[in-house]
């Protein structure tokens, strides 16, 4: 709901629903294709490979924070779930950038400014 949920109603519109289960089904897809040796989770590498497939490009330093968040602390792995919960949050926050950015409010160097209300909400209900 969150990823689709722009004005924080709770609810979601049929044609948000629709694009919310394409989306899933696709994500869905993109596990299964980078899953290499298809043991249902991922490795870092493989997670990578996933980011991109769904149309992320992360730095390194992203990329371990992703790890240190969604993988296994005793295997590293990451399973479909979490998978699914990384992508949802990373749309969420690239959507969000790019909404700042149409409103001005990025710099030369890339830096996006929120106000106190904008950053809190953003960050509670991604």
């Amino acid at each position: 709901l969150a990823l689709f949920d722009d004005n924080l109603s709770g609810e979601m519109e049929y044609t948000e629903f629709v694009e919310m289960w394409r989306l899933l089904g696709l994500w869905k897809i993109i596990f299964e294709e980078q899953d290499q040796d298809n043991s249902g989770k991922f490795n870092a590498f493989e997670l990578r490979g996933a980011l991109k497939s769904a149309g992320f490009s992360v730095s390194n330093k992203l990329m371990k924070a992703i790890a240190n968040r969604y993988a296994c602390p005793i295997s590293g792995e990451i399973g479909f779930e979490d998978y699914i919960m990384c992508l949802v949050r990373l749309k969420n926050a690239f959507k969000h950038y790019k909404h700042q950015e149409s409103k001005g409010r990025v710099t030369d160097k890339g830096e996006a400014t929120f106000s106190e209300e904008n950053y809190l909400t953003f960050s509670m209900y991604m």
